[in-house]
């Protein structure tokens, strides 16, 4: 099977799935979030955070992260949790999670949540001209954490 046709198949399988109930307002871009700064690497806890901001505005979310999430931190509750609700999906070792990222928010319309700017990917995906990209912060103040999605407002 090629790797186009895997991708495919998978692009489809999870479009039937979500059409089922309703439709995604959101992707997010869950590597993007976990990297958000360098000096600490896989910071659940903002992950958690964003999530949980997201969710007390729709439940219609969806997060990507690439498989080796899944394998390294087979312990995180947050992942698991995620994972038994059915809003997280781990892309294929040695794909590039972007293009299911991508992919999934033009299928869907969806808003994408991430600071990646997607710059090699112009030319393939047109939502990437439509500002459908909503950057975000993640503020520490005394261990309290913020999440600011400016973009967002204008939305609801």
């Amino acid at each position: 099977m090629s790797i186009v046709k895997d991708f495919n198949e998978i692009t489809q399988y999870l479009k039937k799935k979500w059409e089922k109930e309703k439709s995604i307002s959101f992707i997010v871009d869950g590597a993007n979030i976990l990297y958000n700064n360098k000096r600490i690497k896989f910071n659940f806890m903002r992950f958690s955070v964003l999530v949980k901001y997201l969710e007390k505005l729709t439940n219609k979310i969806f997060i990507i992260l690439p498989e080796y999430f899944e394998i390294r931190f087979k312990d995180s509750r947050i992942l698991q949790n995620l994972k038994n609700s059915g809003r997280i999906f781990y892309t294929p070792s040695n794909w590039n999670d972007d293009y299911f990222i991508l992919d999934f928010a033009e299928k869907f319309e969806a808003f994408v949540i991430s600071n990646d700017k997607y710059k090699e990917f112009y030319k393939d995906f047109p939502i990437l001209t439509q500002k459908k990209i909503l950057p975000f912060s993640i503020i520490e103040i005394n261990e309290e954490i913020q999440i600011s999605i400016p973009s967002l407002s204008l939305l609801f």
